[in-house]
């Protein structure tokens, strides 16, 4: 038997299900505590936004951690993409989103975000 973790072994499926499951549960607890509450709508659609792409974050981790680690252990290379994407890959979407703002405002086209996210859910609600 191997000591090296498989992600797609048994042990590796149950562990992401019960993450996703707990993860899941989490975004719901968020919602019930939180102030002022959002409407179930408008949480899920925020919350469908983020699982998307945590979903696909996940899958190209995997993906990256079968064919970075060749003989060694899978998971090892999924916690170090795992690593990247939490800290270089939010530094990266952090810069990207402060240059939206920033070509926004130059072109006076900048809107707060308070009042974007109540025009959006009276045009959409």
């Amino acid at each position: 038997m191997s000591d090296d973790c498989d992600i797609l072994g048994p042990l590796g499926f149950a562990i992401q299900i019960l993450l996703g499951v707990f993860s899941f549960f989490i975004l719901i607890y968020k919602r019930i505590v939180e102030k002022p509450k959002r409407q179930w709508k408008v949480w899920g659609l925020d919350t469908s936004k983020q699982g998307c792409s945590q979903i696909f974050a996940h899958f190209l981790n995997v993906a990256l951690a079968i064919h970075l680690s060749g003989e060694s252990d899978e998971c090892v290379w999924y916690l170090a993409t795992l690593l990247l994407d939490t800290t270089i890959g939010v530094l990266f979407s952090y810069v990207i989103l402060k240059l939206v703002e920033l070509t926004l405002e130059h072109f006076q086209m900048a809107v707060k975000q308070q009042s974007f996210r109540i025009i959006v859910q009276e045009t959409i609600f």
